[in-house]
């Protein structure tokens, strides 16, 4: 039976991954340190999964390792919400360059035989509009425009330093936008939903043209299960449906379906116009394709939230308490 430590395993994809591990038969012991983007009721009384509340910037080696031996690490956590980088760098900065020097530091010192690194597809920038999406997107310069996204392409330069320096086995990972229930209702498409259920209005930033691939969390999470078992070392996989969609078209199928409200609020700053990646090397390398589509993960995600009401009602106020 695999062991694999995760980090972030009670954040929203973190925790699908947790889930979806457990369904595999591996055992989970996960590092969280139980911020607010993080559910404290997932995984309760679960067979095979073991939480250490510790935080990633500060773990040692030592507490870690009397859960173990593991077969691989997968390393979730971070600041991963771009509003919230804008209002505060060095704490995003802190957790997601300095937290993953840390967990490559573990994983060295435990000699874990494979490390996933989850990054984003934020850090290849803003493609623009009228432009090709690149195939070869994994190899070409980062080009990051906010501070969530250069912090995440710091961690990838620090995974690829690990892996030439020490010959720590690291994969990288980058998800594309992901969606689904559970999703902590600061994020674009549960706090649309989340508004229109409260009777208010669903926000829109600037014309709503922004383009961007939204891909379920299962996709997800089956795509970083593929890099953990079939990725090769130092390489970086793109992840994504392959169906863009602008702001604007995702917040008017909400709204109709929900018969709610749009308003349009003044636009983030330095608001990337498109992001857009083709899975090409994990299709072929990984043997992984997004499969859950797009009409069904989004009823599914909205029917979610119509039913569980107090769960995103909690997890909206721990939001507030953190904005």
């Amino acid at each position: 039976m695999a062991r694999i430590l995760t980090t972030g395993g009670r954040g929203f994809l973190g925790s699908r991954f947790v889930r979806y591990a457990i369904e595999q038969s591996a055992e989970v012991v996960d590092i969280d340190s139980l911020t607010y983007a993080a559910d404290p009721n997932a995984h309760a009384g679960v067979k095979g999964y073991t939480h250490l509340e510790i935080d990633v910037v500060s773990a040692h080696p030592d507490r870690i390792a009397r859960y173990g031996p593991y077969d691989a690490m997968v390393h979730f956590a971070a600041e991963s919400h771009v509003d919230r980088s804008l209002g505060g760098p060095e704490a995003t900065a802190r957790t997601n360059v300095l937290g993953t020097c840390r967990m490559l530091e573990v994983a060295r010192a435990l000699a874990i035989p494979k490390v996933v690194y989850v990054s984003t597809d934020e850090v290849t920038g803003d493609l623009g509009f009228g432009t090709p999406p690149i195939e070869g997107i994994e190899t070409d310069p980062m080009r990051p425009g906010s501070p969530y996204a250069a912090s995440k392409a710091g961690a990838e330069l620090l995974a690829h330093s690990y892996v030439r320096s020490f010959g720590t086995p690291v994969v990288i990972v980058r998800p594309s936008n992901c969606y689904g229930p559970r999703q902590t209702p600061e994020k674009f498409i549960p706090r649309a939903i989340t508004r229109i259920l409260s009777g208010r209005t669903a926000p829109l930033f600037g014309d709503g043209q922004q383009i961007r691939d939204w891909m379920h969390v299962l996709d997800a999470t089956r795509g970083i299960w593929a890099a953990m078992e079939r990725g090769t070392h130092g390489r970086v996989y793109s992840l994504s449906a392959e169906d863009p969609r602008t702001n604007r078209g995702v917040i008017e199928q909400i709204a109709t379906a929900l018969n709610g409200k749009i308003e349009r609020v003044a636009d983030r700053p330095g608001h990337d116009q498109r992001y857009e990646v083709v899975p090409k090397r994990a299709r072929e390398e990984l043997s992984w394709r997004a499969i859950v589509p797009w009409a069904d993960g989004l009823k599914e995600t909205i029917d979610w939230y119509v039913e569980n009401e107090p769960w995103w009602r909690a997890a909206a106020k721990r939001v507030e308490a953190m904005w």
